[in-house]
């Protein structure tokens, strides 16, 4: 199955906390509604960050490494009436200004049930 959705970011940084909310909207034929989330990210060393959102189930970390940023955590996917609880992994890379290229795989007990490929670009 595929669906396609477009993402809207909006992020803020206070010196201590970044932001980042999401609003999803699904295109053509997919069955998803329209869905948010936000995103409250704190730095824990010179490379690691820990992220909190709605739907995560604890705590997402993530490490940067130059242009890439690795992060990891666990959600629950809704599928119709049943509830899945899966592994989330994120590869951000910039790639220019104001251009992120993001893959993310979806997996339950390391078998990957689903890819997303995602283009972010600041107008």
């Amino acid at each position: 199955m595929r669906n396609q959705f477009n993402v809207d970011c909006h992020g803020s940084w206070d010196g201590t906390t970044m932001t980042l909310q999401e609003h999803f909207t699904y295109i053509g034929g997919a069955n998803g509604q329209p869905t948010s989330r936000t995103w409250h990210f704190h730095k824990t060393g010179p490379q690691s960050w820990e992220g909190t959102a709605g739907d995560v189930i604890g705590v997402a970390t993530g490490e940067q490494d130059g242009n890439a940023f690795h992060m990891t955590y666990v959600t629950e996917l809704h599928t119709g009436a049943s509830t899945h609880r899966v592994s989330v992994s994120d590869w951000m890379f910039r790639e220019g200004p104001g251009v992120v290229i993001n893959h993310t795989t979806i997996s339950k007990l390391g078998v990957t049930l689903g890819d997303v490929q995602i283009a972010f670009v600041h107008d």
